[in-house]
């Protein structure tokens, strides 16, 4: 008997890969471009991630105009690009609110949001939208910036 897609699973199916996202990029593009180029990954990260058996997806909610995806997706993309291990599909945050609301970060929409589902379709943890070193240094230091500023 044949389970149910979960929404995880629809989600993941509709989304795009980095390249195309990218292509499509109308807001922020030269941001986006400039750090797709620059994204890297730690070797010691690659390394553990191409020692996983079997596959793991992420599903990344983002969006083009978002600042905070501008400097996280790319380098997300070239950890998946960089194992056989690792696929992730990315999807606009309010296409799926479902999936948005189930993953808030302190009450908001924030993003970018990172799934990984497992091979039954269900979630098995999820990160975004900043690491706790960042969001530290944002909300006692970077605050008092503009939107704009900041984000460069």
């Amino acid at each position: 008997m044949e389970r149910t897609r979960s929404m995880y699973d629809r989600a993941f199916d509709v989304g795009t890969t980095f390249d195309d996202f990218l292509a499509t990029a109308e807001a922020n593009r030269d941001l986006w471009e400039a750090f797709a180029q620059r994204a890297r990954v730690p070797e010691d990260a690659l390394s553990r991630v191409r020692a996983l058996d079997g596959c793991r997806r992420l599903l990344i909610l983002a969006d083009d105009w978002c600042g905070d995806a501008v400097n996280t997706v790319p380098v997300i993309a070239r950890l998946a690009e960089g194992s056989k291990h690792v696929e992730a599909r990315i999807v606009p945050r309010d296409r799926f609110p479902e999936i948005r609301d189930r993953h808030l970060t302190n009450g908001r929409r924030s993003i970018p949001v990172v799934i990984m589902i497992d091979d039954r379709g269900e979630p098995r943890g999820h990160w975004g939208p900043w690491p706790e070193v960042l969001q530290s240094l944002v909300t006692s230091e970077l605050l008092e910036h503009s939107g704009t500023d900041r984000y460069r």
